[in-house]
């Protein structure tokens, strides 16, 4: 039963800088809560990573859904629900963590984080990030290729 171990890569990017970088944060922040728990180490370092991890995760859906907002992007609504889910489910584990840190050495349950995080980067992640990118070259009114036309 190999350990596999969290990494951030390039196939995990969705293509804006800012969210790839709050990404890799999240990512590396979960590897070092499952360092910690398999290596049996301090409950104390344990509970301030945990808590380290959840404000920084609140700080990014912040960010990525002013993000979203700013782009209109029409699918807001859904995915400010799916970070709402996403916190209590990572809160619940990380917590149950805390109270026994055996939970971040079990295997299922790092499989369960990493698949949860990873499905949300890969699939809703990129479809916003991918409204934005279209969003952001697509010509604007007073644009010359918009109005090249136009007399």
């Amino acid at each position: 039963m190999g350990d596999r171990t969290i990494h951030w890569t390039q196939a995990l990017s969705v293509g804006i800088p800012a969210l790839d970088d709050d990404h890799k944060t999240l990512i590396d922040m979960l590897g070092r809560i499952f360092a910690v728990c398999r290596a049996e180490g301090n409950h104390v370092q344990l509970s301030l990573l945990i808590d380290k991890m959840l404000d920084h995760v609140h700080h990014h859906f912040d960010h990525e859904e002013e993000i979203m907002a700013d782009a209109r992007y029409p699918d807001l609504h859904r995915h400010l629900d799916e970070h709402a889910k996403l916190f209590i489910q990572l809160s619940e584990v990380l917590h149950a963590i805390r109270n026994d840190p055996a939970h971040g050495a079990n295997e299922d349950i790092r499989a369960f984080l990493r698949t949860m995080l990873f499905n949300h980067i890969e699939h809703d992640d990129r479809r916003c990030a991918d409204y934005i990118r279209d969003a952001a070259s697509a010509p604007k009114r007073g644009d010359a290729a918009h109005t090249r036309f136009q007399t």
